[in-house]
Order: structure tokens, then C-alpha cells, then sequence
């Protein structure tokens, strides 16, 4: 068999295995950078629509006036602008995982408290904002462009 067609072989399998490849290399090879967007995003205080996270209860996108008044003296570091961003100590961030199925992937985090923080405020946790998207797709085509090209030529 000559060069060409194992070349073809090599990619045609590649393609067809393309759904647990893009798994493999989100779970593996760009987890760290997607978290990142994630929490950029949650800085930002933005919801996976690109909406301001806000209190489901009040709909108000900034914190109350006495727990703002708190967070602003006793963690500054986290305070950003007055707006609801969910990094008070870092724990939720600092406990995201990143899981991809098939061609879709899904932020998660483990902190005792995070049910409740989605009831508050919402599935904040769902997905990247359209500000994000683009990026998130820079990142995986790259490191799946680099996975093709090690798999199929570097044999």
C-alpha cells in the first residue's frame, strides 16, 4: 500500500472517531484554558446567555446593599464592581472540572454549595456566553488541528 493511501486511511479513521477525539482533547488537552474562559465569564458576572447574573428572587444584578457593603471591606480582592460574580473565596472556581461528551462539553464544580447557588441565581455553570464562544473555538480547533496532524502524518 503506498504512502497516500495510508495517509487516507489514517484520516478517514481519524474522522470517523471525531466525536471521542474531540472528547479526548477537551478532557485532556484544553480543559485548563476552558476553565479559564469560565471563570472569566463568571468574573465578569455573565450568565451562559451573556446576560448579568442575577438574583432570581430580587432581579437585581448587583449584591444587597448590606452583604455589598461586606464583601466590599472584607474581600476587595473579589469585590470587582458591585455585581453578583460568584468568586468570594475562589472555591467555586478553584473546584470547576470540565467534562466533554461526544462533541459538547459541560462545566461542573463540587462545592457543597453549589445547588443552592444555582437556585438563586441560575444555571450559571450551562455553558460559555457568545463573547466566549469564539475563543473556546479558537482553542479547541488549534489543539485538534495539532491532535490530526501528530495522529495521521507523524506515523
Amino acid at each position: 500500500m503506498g504512502k497516500i493511501s495510508r495517509l487516507r486511511k489514517r484520516s478517514n479513521s481519524y474522522v470517523k472517531n471525531l466525536p471521542r477525539t474531540i472528547e479526548r482533547v477537551i478532557n485532556v488537552d484544553v480543559a485548563e484554558d476552558l476553565k479559564l474562559l469560565q471563570k472569566q465569564q463568571l468574573r465578569a458576572s455573565k450568565m451562559p446567555d451573556g446576560k448579568n447574573i442575577t438574583n432570581k428572587q430580587t432581579g437585581r444584578a448587583d449584591y444587597h446593599p448590606s452583604y455589598k457593603a461586606w464583601k466590599s471591606r472584607f474581600f476587595s480582592s473579589s469585590y470587582g464592581d458591585g455585581k453578583i460574580n460568584l468568586l468570594l473565596k475562589g472555591n467555586l472556581d478553584d473546584r470547576m472540572t470540565i467534562k466533554a461528551t461526544g462533541m459538547r462539553y459541560r462545566y461542573f464544580t463540587n462545592v457543597p454549595y453549589a445547588a443552592k447557588l444555582i437556585s438563586k441565581y441560575g444555571d450559571f455553570l450551562s455553558g460559555l456566553a457568545p463573547f466566549k464562544q469564539p475563543t473556546a473555538k479558537s482553542i479547541t480547533t488549534r489543539a485538534i488541528a495539532k491532535d490530526y496532524k501528530s495522529k495521521v502524518f507523524s506515523r
